[in-house]
């Protein structure tokens, strides 16, 4: 009785998973779904995504050729059930947790949940709206001649801005739990003083660090995060403008407060001698 009532229990709290579970890219159930095994699988990272093929939402196979250049192989039909990972693929990352992709398996009772599952046809100005199997018939009867689907460059928009806010807040996450109380401007990190330092850099704890650091390595994201956000806005709003009020308000700021000292590019800290 209590094996029953445990696997009752993970039936359901599977089913509510895969209710809540969207793909990715095309943002709907994920048909003929395949499962992501990223880097944080075994923490319960779960992405599901559609592995149909062109004729169909073709999600995988966009997926794939949006992070690599290693051309999949497909199975006659055109579909990508069994494809596995090829030399490129590590450089896959997962859209929900950006861990790296190491591969994706079959899980065959959430294929088929999803598949039940009623959905548009992904065809221009078509509003066929069934299951995976009501789809499949749809698709040969009125679209025989279907050709891989072009990405809207709309949506590729919304999804490049989607990733970028994403690094950004990656990096934000980076930044915080490594500089408690950091103080970020623009592409810029002001570091509160948490330790003793020389008395030719030092004036005691819990004033402004003289260090503003750039963000060498993730300064880009901060950038195309910025600007895709306003790239429908030209307004004075600009990285420039940001730039501008960090050098001529914050820093001749920040460099009254710590009585002219003021570095750039890297910490000045010496600990001890």
């Amino acid at each position: 009785m209590k094996d029953s009532h445990h696997k009752k229990q993970i039936q359901a709290l599977e089913k509510k998973e895969w209710q809540d579970a969207k793909c990715s890219v095309c943002m709907e159930y994920p048909h003929n779904a395949v499962l992501l095994l990223c880097s944080s699988h075994h923490k319960g990272c779960r992405s599901y995504m559609c592995a149909t093929s062109y004729r169909y939402s073709n999600c995988l196979d966009q997926y794939k050729k949006a992070y690599t250049k290693v051309n999949p192989t497909r199975t006659t039909d055109g579909s990508t059930d069994d494809l596995n990972f090829s030399s490129g693929s590590g450089e896959l990352l997962c859209p929900l947790c950006r861990g790296q992709v190491k591969g994706w398996t079959v899980v065959k009772r959430a294929r088929k949940f999803f598949n039940s599952k009623k959905r548009t046809c992904m065809q221009d100005n078509c509003s066929f709206v069934g299951s995976y199997k009501d789809l499949r018939k749809h698709v040969r009867a009125s679209h025989p001649s279907a050709r891989p689907r072009e990405i809207d460059p709309r949506l590729a928009k919304k999804w490049k801005k989607l990733e970028n806010d994403r690094d950004v807040n990656d990096v934000m996450s980076t930044i915080n739990s490594t500089m408690p109380g950091a103080i970020i401007m623009g592409d810029y990190v002001i570091e509160r003083d948490s330790h003793e330092m020389d008395d030719d850099y030092a004036f005691g704890r819990n004033y402004l660090d003289n260090v503003m650091l750039q963000l060498d390595s993730r300064n880009s994201i901060f950038r195309r995060g910025y600007e895709s956000s306003t790239d429908d806005d030209d307004d004075d709003e600009s990285r420039g403008g940001i730039e501008e009020r960090v050098r001529n308000y914050y820093i001749p700021r920040l460099a009254r407060l710590r009585h002219g000292r003021m570095f750039f590019g890297g910490s000045r800290r010496r600990h001890g001698r």
